[in-house]
C-alpha cells in the first residue's frame, strides 16, 4: 500500500504485522521512546473498537493520553511498546522508500499536529489528531523541539 494525500490516508490506520527489526530512521524520526500503559479505558469505552490508554514513557519523561483503534491492535495496562512519531516514512536506500519505516513498526497511523499548550516548569503539551484519533504528548520542551504546528506526523508503535 503506498500513501497518497487521499484524504482517505488521513483517516486510514496502516497496520503490518512485520518482524521486530531495529534501524537506522535517520532524520524522519521527531520523537521516539519506550512507553509502560498505565491504564485504559478509564472513562469508559466511547466506541466498540476504540481504547484511550495512559502511558509514560521510560527516557525522556513524556506523558501521553492516546486513541487506537484496539479492536485491530489490542495492547493491555502493564505492556511496553516503542513508540515514534516520524515527519515521512521515506528513507534513503533503495528499498520502495515508504515501507522502510513501516517494516519496523507494527502500527502505523497517519495525522496533524494541531495545538501545543504550554505547561509549568518547561514542559509543553502537544496534540495531534489521526482521523479523529486523539493524543496528549506531555514533555520538556527541549525533547519536543521538531515538532511543529500543523505539521502532518506519522505515528508508529511496536510492542516490545
Amino acid at each position: 500500500m503506498r500513501p497518497t494525500s487521499s484524504p482517505l490516508l488521513t483517516m486510514s490506520i496502516l497496520v503490518f504485522a512485520r518482524g521486530k527489526r531495529r534501524m537506522n530512521t535517520q532524520t524522519a524520526v521527531l520523537v521516539e521512546d519506550l512507553f509502560d500503559i498505565k491504564d485504559k479505558d478509564t472513562e469508559g469505552k466511547k466506541f466498540p473498537k476504540v481504547s484511550r490508554i495512559v502511558c509514560e514513557s521510560e527516557n525522556y519523561d513524556f506523558a501521553m493520553r492516546l486513541d487506537y483503534n484496539d479492536d485491530i491492535y489490542p495492547m493491555n495496562i502493564s505492556e511496553k511498546f516503542s513508540f515514534a512519531l516520524a515527519s515521512a516514512l521515506a528513507l534513503e536506500g533503495d528499498r520502495p522508500q515508504y515501507q522502510q519505516l513501516i517494516d519496523a513498526y507494527d502500527y502505523v497511523m497517519h495525522g496533524k499536529l494541531y495545538k501545543f499548550e504550554a505547561k509549568p516548569d518547561n514542559r509543553v503539551a502537544v496534540y495531534a489528531s489521526f482521523g479523529g484519533l486523539l493524543m496528549e504528548l506531555i514533555g520538556y520542551t527541549h525533547h519536543l523541539d521538531r515538532l511543529d504546528l500543523d505539521s502532518h506526523v506519522y505515528l508508529l508503535i511496536r510492542k516490545v
